[in-house]
């Protein structure tokens, strides 16, 4: 059987191998070797594209332009040249471009012939698993392939411009072809002279430089992340759940609960709003990427303690999400689809006058007072377990020891002492027992009362308090003195290395993972060693007034408390 592609032919199916059409008269044998044999796809827009075989019955694919319009022409051609500039398999080979008319019109179709790939795009192939998820390390896999066709691309000059999960094939043996490079460009024609290029975007992929008229290489990298935010949560980027377009939000990690933080940071990456905050180019990409293959700890789903209570805290939210837990296998059969024959039609460009889409932006969402005071509740309320045990088990261990024995302790000389005789005489110090004689078997609970003590703002005033006192009365410390300080100052020490060390390490304390919290500095990064240091201290300018400082939080617009102004951190949702 034979296909007219006369656009005008009545009944362009032939059921014999004619040289001409039946019904319009229009020659069959294309260029004098291809014979089209079915309509793949017909959506309109630039044009039709097509199954042909060549004489030796090899299968193609041949797209005829329809659209008639100078530009559509130019975008045309400049597909035909890039397929046939570019030699990886992960993009179809062009083989051949000519002019075809017709029988009786004068109007010329641009043809242009190109390997058959079979298999599905990615689109199809969520669609046909009703929009799972796909795994992380199959997510991970198909990044770097389509890292190295991009590679390919961008090492011949060209940028892709539509990257999309529908321009996308999966192969039956698992492997990926990037298709539709009619919205390809060259660097030299677009970068270096400056130039705005033609409007082609697809909406919820296209990064915000594109749809106002500019793009530029890194262009690729955000719709390649926006193209895996559809792969990992199986919702699409414009979905309002993910996408807030009033206030031009974009959190997709809530419904992508398995995927490893340092897999979605550098997703994250990818879709910054500046080109300048995305990889560079495209071999700082591919080293991010095999920088995350090497160590598998970085892409398997998450476990332990931190999992378990981030589902705690999606349940105490009433959104928990269950994605099915089964490793995703890549099929041995993937289904044909044959729709456009995994080659689409070329983009529309969108006319002058017709208002661009909101671009999407990286979203950090600032976090509610009410939630920053419940995690803040919910760490002391930790801490002081902690420090307890920890100042518990640390006197039990000094006593079995025997090291407290060459420190005879006896707190009732406590009374002798400057400062408590200072104190005694204030109307506001409670009146004490007439013996403070406390049995040894008891001082392992004063010790973690002591250490509990270290974590709250009290407790650090305290030990100031004494330090300060002596250093000013340059007097020696007692031995019930030091025993005194040395559980304070474990208390104070666990509480600083408990929020410096989560923070840098995990972008939060147990507390905010808990209510789905993150501590990012200004451009949602993670924040370094030392800023997380400044951020502990300048807590107590906060506290010190009254916890005004925190309550700045509350009234704010941007809900940031005095600390996180004084070091340019931020709480936000994740």
């Amino acid at each position: 059987m034979s296909f007219c592609i006369n656009p005008r032919c009545p009944k362009p199916k032939n059921q014999t191998d004619s040289r001409y059409c039946l019904s319009c008269g229009s020659d069959l044998l294309l260029a004098g070797k291809y014979r089209v044999t079915r309509l793949l796809s017909e959506k309109g827009g630039f044009g039709n594209t097509y199954e042909a075989i060549d004489l030796q019955g090899n299968p193609k694919v041949l797209k005829v332009l329809t659209y008639t319009a100078p530009k559509a022409i130019a975008l045309f051609q400049q597909e035909a040249k890039v397929l046939q500039q570019l030699n990886h398999p992960g993009i179809p080979r062009g083989e051949s471009y000519f002019i075809y008319y017709p029988r009786d019109d004068e109007e010329a179709l641009h043809c242009m012939v190109m390997e058959k790939i079979e298999g599905t795009d990615l689109e199809e192939y969520e669609r046909s698993r009703k929009f799972q998820p796909i795994e992380p390390p199959l997510a991970l896999d198909w990044l770097s392939q389509l890292g190295k066709i991009l590679h390919e691309v961008h090492r011949h000059q060209f940028f892709h411009r539509d990257i999309k999960p529908s321009n996308i094939i999966l192969k039956p043996d698992g492997q990926l072809v990037l298709i539709d490079f009619g919205a390809a460009r060259q660097v030299t024609g677009t970068v270096l002279a400056g130039g705005q290029n033609t409007g082609i975007y697809t909406p919820g992929y296209a990064p915000p430089e594109q749809s106002s008229g500019h793009s530029v290489p890194q262009s690729d990298f955000y719709a390649l992340g926006k193209t895996f935010v559809f792969l990992l949560t199986g919702k699409d980027p414009s979905d309002p759940k993910i996408y807030d377009i009033n206030t031009n939000e974009f959190h997709w990690r809530k419904y992508a609960p398995a995927v490893p933080e340092p897999l979605a940071d550098f997703l994250d990456e990818l879709m910054a709003e500046k080109p300048i905050d995305r990889p560079a180019n495209t071999s700082i990409l591919l080293r991010k990427i095999n920088a995350l293959k090497a160590d598998p700890d970085r892409t398997s789903p998450k476990t332990g303690l931190l999992s378990r209570l981030e589902a705690l805290s999606r349940a105490w939210s009433n959104k928990t999400v269950s994605p099915d837990s089964r490793p995703l296998a890549v099929p041995d059969r993937v289904p044909k689809v044959a729709a456009e024959n995994q080659v689409k039609s070329s983009p529309v460009a969108v006319p002058k006058g017709v208002p661009a889409p909101v671009p999407d932006a990286l979203a950090h969402v600032p976090a509610e007072f009410s939630t920053r005071l419940k995690a803040s509740i919910f760490d002391s309320i930790f801490l002081l377990i902690i420090a307890a045990l920890a100042g518990g088990y640390l006197c039990l261990k000094l006593q079995e020891f025997e090291f407290i024995d060459r420190f005879p302790l006896d707190f009732n000389q406590i009374r002798e002492l400057a400062w408590f005789r200072e104190l005694s005489r204030r109307e506001w110090f409670p009146a004490l027992p007439g013996d403070l004689y406390i049995p040894k078997k008891l001082w392992m609970y004063y010790a973690a009362g002591t250490s509990a003590l270290g974590t709250t703002l009290i407790g650090l005033g305290l030990a100031i308090a004494l330090v300060l006192y002596h250093a000013k009365m340059q007097l020696g410390f007692a031995n019930e003195e030091i025993a005194i300080l040395l559980f304070l100052l474990l208390g104070i020490g666990i509480k600083w290395l408990y929020f410096v060390f989560f923070e840098i390490c995990f972008k939060a304390t147990i507390g905010k993972i808990f209510f789905r919290l993150s501590v990012t500095d200004a451009r949602g990064e993670r924040i370094s060693l030392a800023r997380a240091n400044r951020r502990y201290w300048c807590k107590l300018f906060s506290a010190i007034p009254l916890y005004g400082g925190f309550f700045l939080a509350a009234w704010t617009k941007k809900k940031r408390a005095l600390h996180d102004r004084l070091t340019g951190t931020r709480i936000v949702k994740k």
